[in-house]
């Protein structure tokens, strides 16, 4: 008896065939592309020169983001404390706030923002502010002195 040859073994082998055809054929058959003759490209286009860095926007639109700083809870500035009442015969007191310190080993200084002053200023020790001295800057805190009077002014949470 003969045995039936299988059907898929047939297909297979059928499509094994038209595979290797089309392999063939598109070995041997050019493509046809249309390639333009070398007299018929365009000469080559000048570089166009980059835009210049944009303008830079207006600083007043952003005086509402200067009003109210980003790392305060309330999104207010800070307020001004108001020191205790000195002697009539002593100097008036400090009319500022301490707003931050730098303590690095090469420099100490301290950022004072003056009641009324648009922006907070930097002050060494020795330096005068509001005719206070500046006599130590610690960590959180200065020392300031005006004749025999001493005051310490505390960084404004």
């Amino acid at each position: 008896m003969r045995r039936a040859f299988p059907a898929s073994l047939a297909i297979t082998g059928f499509c094994a065939a038209v595979a290797a055809c089309l392999l063939i054929h598109d070995l041997l058959v050019p493509a046809d592309v249309d390639v333009p003759p070398a007299s018929a490209t365009a000469p080559p286009q000048p570089a166009t020169a980059l835009p210049g860095p944009p303008a830079l926007p207006n600083p007043k639109i952003y005086a509402a983001l200067a009003a109210r700083p980003l790392f305060s809870a309330t999104r207010r500035p800070p307020p001004v404390p108001v020191a205790a009442a000195a002697p009539a015969a002593g100097p008036a007191p400090p009319d500022f706030a301490l707003v931050g310190v730098i303590n690095a080993p090469d420099r100490e200084l301290a950022l004072v923002l003056e009641a009324g002053a648009p922006a907070a200023t930097l002050v060494r020790p020795g330096g005068t502010v509001d005719g206070w001295t500046v006599t130590k800057i610690g960590p959180s805190s200065i020392t300031v002195q005006a004749g025999q009077a001493y005051e310490v002014i505390k960084i404004v949470q």
